[in-house]
């Protein structure tokens, strides 16, 4: 099965970016990943009373007959004890929003984006999220432009991405945001890092809701700080995330 294929991305990410990094940038497709992708299992449900399910069923002595039924009974048993079904789903969206705050002593202000793409597959207990740098907009034009060219280096990092794994499968029956955690790996800027992000998922009519928040210390992915007042970086910088993700087919 493949996700976002490159007909579903935003047109500046194939049209805008260098070759290398059209060619070379994982697609979110699931061949991307190795067949040894950690792989759970969708939790512990509610079991189900085999006498209240199959209580009326004829009771066979013969062995082969007796055999069958077992086979049966075990292969429902386990079909019933997973009621939320996260096993084989996938949830995608190339819309998400993302946000990162500067808080320094004389400036803080905001960059935005509303160009984040994210894969959440259960099966493989695998996400993934991306955004194209050049699409954060901090609301000065200039600041944008040094931000790109000079601290950020977008000619040559021109994406920051999340690819890691979720502690505990969310049931997709409840309706209520579910604390979640994930681990993996954080690359901005050419570097990558391990982290643990924290946030919540939420199964809603359109899909999955995922929010999440964690903070990036510049000097850990050698980012250097401008000086002028106007553009004046805290060292830690606190980013959001809030995306709604779509069922594949």
């Amino acid at each position: 099965m493949h996700y976002l294929q490159p007909d579903h991305y935003p047109s500046h990410y194939t049209d805008n970016c260098p070759s290398q990094y059209t060619d070379n940038y994982p697609r979110l497709s699931l061949d991307h990943y190795p067949d040894n992708s950690p792989r759970h299992s969708a939790g512990n449900g509610p079991s189900h009373s085999a006498g209240t399910i199959f209580g009326h069923w004829p009771t066979y002595t013969h062995g082969p007959r007796l055999l069958l039924f077992s086979a049966l009974f075990i292969c429902a048993t386990l079909f019933l004890i997973n009621p939320n079904q996260t096993q084989g789903q996938a949830f995608t969206a190339t819309d998400g929003y993302v946000e990162f705050t500067s808080r320094a002593p004389l400036l803080e202000f905001q960059g935005k984006s509303s160009q984040l793409a994210g894969l959440i597959d259960f099966e493989k207990n695998l996400l993934d999220f991306y955004v194209d740098l050049t699409t954060i907009d901090t609301g000065i034009r200039l600041r944008n432009k040094h931000m790109n060219d000079s601290y950020l280096e977008t000619d040559k990092f021109p994406f920051a991405e999340f690819t890691g794994t979720l502690s505990g499968l969310p049931d997709l029956t409840l309706s209520a945001p579910q604390p979640a955690v994930a681990k993996g790996t954080f690359t901005i800027h050419g570097v990558s890092r391990e982290i643990r992000v924290e946030g919540t998922l939420q199964s809603v009519p359109e899909g999955l809701q995922l929010n999440a928040a964690w903070t990036v210390l510049l000097d850990d992915y050698n980012i250097r700080r401008p000086k002028v007042v106007f553009y004046e970086l805290a060292e830690e910088q606190e980013v959001e995330i809030s995306i709604l993700l779509r069922k594949t087919d």
